[in-house]
């Protein structure tokens, strides 16, 4: 109840409902698409912003929107223009005094959330079917605008190439969420996400990824099968063994040269354990290599050397390590096993090989031609003027020419790409090079959040927000993930809920910027494979405090020139 009334008195202020079928907030909606097809298209060098009706505007009553501001304090920002008179559009900073109220020195505009999004962030639906397991007072902000918390959502790609920077770097503020960024911003992901749509569609990831995916298929089997080039990304079980935990669970730990399978798994009643089988190594160097079984623990072997004992004893790349002689290893900090690893022989080893039971989750891959051929189709990723084989690779290069007046270094030539199906999610934490990270949604429903508050220590890693150890941001030994699929714990629904909390919702074309000094995570939402595109920047000189409103408006109208080349 605390929590529906905190976010009844945010809604108040910022002037948000939710859109129900047949509420007044659709029914405004309706009206404001109505008037907005009527309304003059409001271009800048060929590029158009959402243009919607407001009362009290001059002329013919039209403003033009280039960004909504939300600050740590609670005010709320919309850098605009107003036309003055036909055809002469004239820079405002407007406050939100009220629900529907908007002011400036020289202006009262009255226009309601309803009429904002209809103009804005058309063609939206809710989200009760994308995050069922999240509170649904966060749903309900989310529903009225794609950005609950601290941060900003840009509109007009001249605000957002002079303006976007600074607003993403200011400490304490929270993400940047540039609508439709793709297709105003002419990047090459917007060829991506017509392609991508077309080859993956309703299919789940382990069917965009394999020609004869099965319901026993391992992802030792799955390596085998996709390019070498996508075996540089890194699959994240987590997810879909919390769905088979319950069978692990009854698992007996004991070391076996059987096949042992388990009981019902949690979901659609089959295990992720798979086979599980011991070889002891009787000498030195072990003849393999491991990375983390999750983000940072446990260990998960990505490559055999041929010939050696660990091949002939029957290691295969996807096979996971449970324990090191006799000593469980599944929690452990790769380090840690890696340490293991070292140790004299002789090595006592078991392994597990599961099956890809539930959502599986890409990461960390670079979104070369081989990525691409899966992800967008053969015939799309093509060389060619018409193909898309060269748009990961042109994307930054793309942005660095948008954002050439911005003080930033971006680090990755090459995006990576993360694909993951609805449910599957990162786990909360910092990263260790803190950049200022770029993520672009080629496909599916992406729900990112961003803590408000900076994180202490530099080392990084995983974090948990909400609990006393992990208030200080850094050195939590749990890993914990936000999945919308899944029940919460009531603190990590809390802790969502808090105002200093951002949360956003990315749809295919849009571009997120967020700090990696900040706790953050990424939770893919049901309805099909979220795809994006992640690459970072560094700020090459101290960002700039808050601005007086004053000093704002003079940067809006500056803003409003047209940018040359």
């Amino acid at each position: 109840v605390v929590a529906s009334v905190a976010v009844a008195r945010r809604c108040g202020r910022l002037g948000r409902q939710r859109r129900h079928p047949g509420s007044a907030v659709a029914a405004e909606a309706e009206v404001a698409a109505a008037e907005c097809a009527e309304a003059p298209a409001a271009e800048v060098d060929g590029w158009a912003s959402p243009v919607v009706k407001a009362g009290g505007a001059p002329s013919r009553g039209f403003i033009r929107m280039g960004a909504v501001e939300q600050l740590p304090d609670g005010d709320t920002w919309m850098f605009a223009q107003v036309e003055a008179e036909p055809e002469n559009w004239r820079p405002v900073l407007l406050f939100r005094a009220g629900p529907s109220v908007w002011k400036s020195n020289e202006y009262v505009l009255e226009v309601s959330a309803g009429e904002l999004m209809a103009a804005a962030v058309p063609g939206r639906g809710p989200l009760g079917n994308v995050a069922p397991s999240w509170p649904e007072a966060l749903l309900e902000e989310l529903d009225c605008w794609p950005l609950k918390g601290p941060g900003a959502v840009i509109f007009d790609p001249q605000f957002f190439m002079q303006r976007a920077a600074d607003l993403a770097t200011r400490p304490g503020t929270g993400p940047v969420l540039f609508v439709g960024a793709a297709a105003k911003l002419k990047l090459p992901t917007e060829r991506l996400v017509e392609a991508v749509g077309s080859r993956v569609g309703g299919r789940s990831l382990l069917e965009v990824l394999s020609q004869t995916a099965s319901p026993n298929m391992s992802l030792s089997d799955l390596l085998s099968e996709v390019p070498a080039s996508v075996r540089r990304g890194h699959f994240d079980l987590a997810h879909a063994e919390a769905r088979g935990a319950a069978a692990a669970a009854s698992t007996s730990s004991s070391a076996s040269a059987t096949t042992v399978t388990g009981g019902e798994g949690a979901g659609d009643g089959r295990s992720t354990e798979g086979e599980v089988f011991e070889i002891v190594l009787q000498s030195g160097p072990c003849g393999f290599e491991c990375e983390s079984r999750t983000w940072v623990s446990g260990a998960v072997i990505v490559l055999v050397v041929s010939g050696s004992e660990a091949e002939a004893g029957g290691c295969r790349p996807g096979d996971v390590l449970r324990s090191v002689n006799g000593t469980l290893v599944t929690s452990l900090r790769l380090e840690e096993v890696e340490e293991m690893l070292r140790s004299p022989p002789p090595l006592r080893l078991e392994l597990r090989r599961p099956r890809l039971v539930g959502s599986l989750y890409l990461r960390e891959l670079p979104a070369d031609k081989g990525a691409l051929e899966l992800f967008a189709g053969a015939a799309a990723a093509a060389d060619g003027d018409g193909g898309v084989s060269g748009a990961a690779v042109a994307l930054v290069a793309a942005l660095t020419a948008r954002l050439g007046s911005a003080p930033l270094f971006f680090h990755e030539r090459v995006p990576m790409l993360f694909a993951g199906d609805g449910g599957s999610a990162s786990h909360v934490h910092v990263d260790k090079r803190p950049l200022l990270q770029f993520c672009h949604v080629l496909h599916g429903t992406k729900l990112f959040g961003v803590s408000g508050q900076a994180a202490g220590g530099s080392e990084g890693g995983p974090v948990v927000p909400w609990s006393a150890a992990g208030a200080g941001g850094v050195g939590a030994d749990e890993e914990v993930a936000l999945p919308v699929d899944a029940p919460l714990p009531e603190a990590a629904a809390r802790w969502l809920l808090r105002p200093e909390v951002s949360v956003a919702s990315a749809r295919p074309g849009d571009l997120l910027l967020f700090q990696g000094r900040a706790a953050h995570f990424g939770a893919n939402g049901l309805g099909g494979v979220c795809v994006a595109l992640f690459h970072g920047a560094q700020l090459v000189r101290p960002s700039l405090p808050p601005r007086e409103p004053e000093a704002e408006a003079e940067v809006v109208e500056r803003a409003a020139e047209p940018r040359r080349e």
